[in-house]
């Protein structure tokens, strides 16, 4: 939706219409249902419009039970019933009484195809990031396991230096313990 389509020097009169339709599959405005909207842009304080030529047209489908015989006549409540549908045969049905409705079936199957290849090409990258991230994530614990191996095996070096050092103050205790029994000193 562009509202800058007029050429520097012409008027804004010039200017050419723009319309934003949207298909809402929910309720606008709470406490103001309504199946299709117009809303156009107006003065706050006298309610002057700005422009006829700028168009916001709502449809809220969950809504088409509220439609007027102006919106089916103009067939506002087909073209909802084509966006609610939920499958192709459904899309099929709702064209063939119009044809100027396949085009916009053929898009939307088009669409809806090249969705599905992007959806897997989406699952397919998030596949690849999780597996990126779980083998990042099991590199780490890796470290982590490699440096309390470490830790582990210097811990265990002092323990048997200690051992070590425990013994010979055995070893030496035993020898005293000789020297004093053999000069007549008991404990």
């Amino acid at each position: 939706m562009t509202f800058d389509n007029v050429v520097r020097g012409y008027d804004y009169i010039e200017v050419k219409p723009v319309y934003h339709i949207g298909f809402l599959d929910f309720t606008l405005f709470e406490y103001h249902p309504e199946f299709f909207a117009k809303y156009h842009i107006s003065n706050e304080k006298d309610g002057y419009q700005y422009t006829d030529k700028f168009h916001l047209y709502v449809i809220e489908l969950n809504h088409t039970e509220m439609a007027t015989e102006e919106d089916k006549k103009h067939k506002i409540d087909t073209w909802a019933k084509l966006f609610k549908a939920t499958t192709w045969e459904e899309i099929k049905m709702i064209t063939s009484a119009n044809p100027s409705m396949n085009s916009t079936a053929e898009e939307i199957f088009a669409a809806n195809s090249d969705f599905m290849i992007a959806e897997q090409c989406r699952v397919r990258e998030d596949n690849i990031i999780h597996e990126r991230r779980m083998k990042e994530a099991l590199a780490e614990k890796e470290n982590i396991i490699a440096e309390q191996a470490e830790e582990i095996s210097i811990k265990d070096d002092k323990i048997a230096e200690q051992a070590k050092e425990l013994k010979e103050q055995a070893e030496l205790i035993a020898i005293l313990q000789k020297q004093l029994e053999e000069k007549g000193i008991k404990d």
